[in-house]
């Protein structure tokens, strides 16, 4: 891959020296905190998880998005963690199987919610009570599409 943060393929690594970055970008940006890895992997330390939300505390100028699969976590911390509108957390949600990421992600104190809804998705039926405040979707065609939700 050429990144040195990736010099041990995809193995768990909390990248430490990477919290302090978003500091040193005077400009707003949106930033996908998680990309190819999860914030709430049983892995993960929880006190790294603590860092992450104080870095994103300390740069609120930044818009951050965070993605998990691990909504169970999630929820047993969300109390813990200091969320502001800038924080953004959503859940993945591949089939009606785990349509029960969205009550998870429910009972968060996120701000901001949403769902990614992957492949094959269309054929949830079960969706449930709105929660989130967007949604966006893959497909094999496209790689995105996001979409206002209305949420009654």
């Amino acid at each position: 891959m050429g990144q040195p943060n990736y010099a041990d393929g995809f193995s768990l690594a909390t990248h430490e020296n990477m919290l302090a970055v978003p500091l040193t970008w005077k400009s707003a940006r949106m930033i996908f905190v998680n990309s190819m890895s999860d914030l709430f992997h049983q892995a993960v330390p929880q006190e790294f998880i603590f860092r992450v939300f104080d870095a994103m505390n300390k740069a609120d100028w930044h818009t951050y998005q965070i993605l998990t699969k691990r909504s169970v976590r999630l929820k047993e911390l969300s109390r813990h963690l200091r969320w502001q509108k800038h924080i953004w957390m959503g859940v993945s949600v591949e089939t009606e199987e785990y349509v029960s990421r969205m009550d998870d992600l429910r009972d968060t104190e996120a701000h901001v919610k949403f769902v990614s809804l992957t492949p094959n998705s269309e054929r949830i039926r079960a969706l449930g009570q709105p929660l989130h405040s967007w949604a966006w979707s893959t497909s094999r065609s496209t790689w995105a599409h996001c979409c206002p939700v209305h949420c009654g």
